[in-house]
Order: C-alpha cells, then sequence, then structure tokens
C-alpha cells in the first residue's frame, strides 16, 4: 500500500518537520515525526497487529513515566499513544544493538502498568486489579539474541508453557527485527517503512 507514504508526503505538520528531502526513519527524530501524523500511526499499528483491532484512531499520551520516587528510574518512551477503546501502545526505535533490550521493554511496560493504577484511599478498597491492554512494539535495527533465522516479526505474551494457550492476553510484546526484512514488493505499509 502506498497510502502510508501519500499521507505522510501530504501531511503539513510533517513537511514542517522535515528540512530535507529524505529522512531516516531509524531514527529518534524520523519516528516521531512520521507518528505524529494520527493517520501513520493508526495505519502502522493496525498493519503490525494484522488488522486484529481494527484501530481507528490514537490520542498520543505523555512519554514519562516517573519512578515512585526521586530514586526510581524514569521511563521515557519514543512514542506512547492509546486508541478509542482505552488500549496503550507503546513504540520504541532502537538503532544500536542492546543486550536487554526485552528486559527494557519490560520495564517500560511494568511502569505503565503502575502509572494506570488508581491512586488514593478509595483505589485501594475499590480496584479490582483490572488492568488496561498495553502493546509493546520495538523496532529494532539489530537481530535478537536466539531469534529464528528469516523471521522478522516476534510475538510475545504471558502463556502456558504446556499447552501454549494464552493466560493473559492485554499485555503484548512485538519485535520487528529490521535487518532480517527482505521483501521484493511491497504490500503494506510495515512494508513501505521498513525498505
Amino acid at each position: 500500500m502506498r497510502k502510508i507514504i501519500e499521507l505522510a508526503v501530504n501531511s503539513r505538520r510533517l513537511r514542517r518537520a522535515i528540512k530535507t528531502k529524505y529522512m531516516n526513519l531509524l531514527t529518534d527524530f524520523g519516528l516521531k515525526s512520521i507518528f505524529k501524523v494520527e493517520e501513520l500511526a493508526v495505519a502502522f499499528l493496525n498493519d503490525v497487529l494484522n488488522g486484529q483491532l481494527n484501530i481507528k484512531k490514537v490520542t498520543y499520551l505523555d512519554k514519562e513515566a516517573n519512578g515512585k520516587s526521586k530514586y526510581h528510574r524514569t521511563a521515557i518512551f519514543d512514542l506512547l499513544c492509546q486508541d478509542d477503546q482505552n488500549r496503550e501502545f507503546i513504540i520504541e526505535i532502537q538503532r544500536i544493538k542492546q543486550e536487554f533490550f526485552i528486559d527494557r521493554s519490560i520495564f517500560y511496560t511494568s511502569a505503565r502498568i503502575q502509572e494506570n493504577a488508581p491512586k488514593g484511599k478509595q483505589a485501594m478498597t475499590e480496584w479490582d486489579f483490572e488492568q488496561k491492554t498495553i502493546i509493546f512494539i520495538g523496532l529494532l535495527d539489530f537481530e535478537l539474541p536466539h531469534s529464528k533465522p528469516g523471521k522478522f516479526k516476534t510475538i510475545g505474551q504471558i502463556c502456558d508453557i504446556e499447552d501454549k494457550t494464552v493466560l493473559f492476553n492485554k499485555l503484548t510484546y512485538i519485535y520487528l527485527e529490521l535487518p532480517k526484512f527482505e521483501k521484493a514488493s511491497l504490500t503494506s505499509s510495515l512494508d513501505e517503512l521498513t525498505n
């Protein structure tokens, strides 16, 4: 689909952000410039999720999740948004190989879980611990350790190890290993982004 590229070219906000003819999408600036255009973020999320959630609209959220005190680490996301169903999406780009990137993604989703928990006395007595859906998407310019050759998209959830059933579907990790992405013909906005 060329739609995502057409949307990018026709966006006034994006044209203002881009000073040169070409922009490297594998930089924080490139990613943020593209995905600040809502139509592009929606198209990308729907492609990555294979249209399973049918996202129509996103709202951008504060990208910083503060630690519980000044001694705890703050999580700063490249992009954080939620859709009209209140599902949250964390999108991170990582160019330099990071040994513990999966650990980092778990830290980031944990920060959002903590941030989403109600605060105060009333929350302590009335909250039933129901969680929001959080989907972490990592765009990696390197290969994950122990990943399968030729498989560029890895999806993880909390599963039963023996029978492989999903125990908790509200927390999903999607890792896109861009060096493994080799496709001759582009058919989706995900294809456009990764080539």
